[in-house]
């Protein structure tokens, strides 16, 4: 490991008045930089803290979904700060985002669907679809749907096996359905792969049935 001392300003990213530690009103730690190893030692001087460990690099925190420079790989923060595990993301088309995410593990996991607006918040107008148990794996936007897809049993309580459509929108289910089914096993169906083209949606994974045709592990 690297020993890297490094000063900050003190009330860079905070409210006036708070360089010294103390407890948020809003009961959340006030977002700051963070580095990237252990801090042994802070020591505060006027405007300026004094940050002494075992790091070599000190950067805004990104969360676990953050857009990157495609020539440089330069990390361009999103603002969303998700704390949860990311699973698959796809374009709006208008510079934000639909964002799946998992949280817990085992019996407590939980998967999410989320719209991320441009500047990084969360779209008021979106109500996150109720996944129960099942894992959202695949985000794809065409025909005016947002489709997800993963290994699916039932979405906001109604039967959608493998992958269901969105309104893009509000985040409602739409009555769009692959009527994908499984035979020959106790295995129930699930999409692994999601793909589109102009007016078509592809999609693989284990089944072997989709909308009532032998389609095996693709349609």
């Amino acid at each position: 490991s690297i020993l890297l001392f490094v000063a900050v300003l003190a009330g860079a990213g905070v409210p006036s008045g708070v360089a010294h530690a103390q407890t948020s009103p809003l009961g959340t730690p006030v977002a700051t930089w963070v580095p990237n190893g252990t801090v042994n030692g802070m020591a505060l001087d006027g405007d300026l803290l004094y940050v002494g460990g075992a790091f070599d690099q000190v950067n805004l925190p990104t969360g676990s979904f953050a857009s990157v420079d495609a020539a440089t790989g330069a990390v361009i923060t999103s603002g969303a700060k998700l704390q949860a595990r990311v699973t698959a993301i796809a374009s709006d088309g208008a510079g934000g985002w639909y964002v799946a995410t998992l949280t817990g593990a085992f019996d407590t996991a939980q998967a999410y669907v989320d719209h991320v607006q441009p500047g990084g918040a969360i779209d008021p107008a979106w109500r996150r679809p109720d996944f129960g148990r099942s894992l959202v794996t695949g985000l794809a936007i065409e025909g005016g749907r947002l489709f997800a897809s993963g290994g699916l049993a039932t979405v906001n309580g109604l039967p959608r096996a493998g992958i269901v459509a969105l309104d893009p929108i509000s985040g409602a289910v739409l009555p769009w359905s692959a009527n994908l089914a499984f035979t020959g096993g106790s295995a129930l169906p699930s999409v692994t792969g999601i793909a589109t083209s102009p007016g078509r949606l592809y999609l693989s994974g284990l089944f072997t049935q989709a909308g009532g045709d032998a389609r095996t592990n693709f349609a």
